[in-house]
């Protein structure tokens, strides 16, 4: 225990080399793979995301997500449908172990765009969106307002669609949450017309951008 927190206390350091040189002493801790394959992905992608398999497979569950997004960008493999779909299981293997928001979201994201294969679910993809904005990710209740602007997955709800907007821009200040908040405050869509605060939100968003 003591010499893995001091591989981790080096890597914070910036004394990555010795981080290193301390974990590969570990193995085959799974912690330790985890930690490791952090260090060593942009050196040894290949290895670094063999190490991250085997830390998830071995209980590691940060190693879950970590090693889903290896797969999905094709870092230590090669890209395509086949290491999205291992991308899209561990995900799932994520978002059911310990319920995890960025999990959700992606699953979601990944199936309203139909990736990896193709069909786009939405239905599945308001169900992940609404799980992981119910969490408290921004981003995906902006996905959310636009399942409910839309209509796509759930049932049309512009009031709905308003206020996932309006938090979005709010909370996650979001230049684009504010654009459609302020193009439905323009039109009285969702929510009562409301000239001054649609211009409010939009120069709000135009300073961001």
């Amino acid at each position: 225990r003591e010499c893995y927190l001091n591989a981790l206390e080096n890597a914070s350091n910036g004394n990555e080399k010795a981080a290193i040189a301390a974990l590969e002493t570990l193995l085959p801790v799974q912690l330790a793979k985890h930690s490791l394959s952090e260090l060593i992905v942009e050196t040894e992608p290949k290895r670094a995301l063999q190490l991250s398999l085997e830390a998830a497979k071995g209980g590691v569950i940060p190693a879950l997500r970590r090693t889903a997004n290896l797969y999905a960008a094709g870092i230590g493999c090669e890209k395509g449908p086949e290491s999205d779909r291992i991308a899209l299981r561990l995900y799932e293997a994520a978002a059911e172990a310990f319920s995890d928001p960025e999990a959700h979201f992606v699953i979601g994201s990944w199936a309203c765009s139909g990736r990896p294969d193709g069909i786009p679910d939405w239905e599945k993809g308001f169900l992940h969106h609404k799980i992981a904005a119910d969490a408290g990710l921004t981003k995906a209740t902006y996905n959310l307002g636009t399942h409910y602007f839309s209509g796509k997955g759930t049932t049309q709800d512009f009031a709905q669609a308003a206020t996932c907007f309006e938090h979005a821009a709010t909370v996650g200040n979001m230049p684009q949450a504010m654009i459609n908040f302020a193009n439905m405050l323009d039109t009285g869509l969702g929510r009562p017309k409301d000239l001054a605060a649609a211009s409010y939100w939009r120069h709000q968003a135009h300073s961001i951008a």
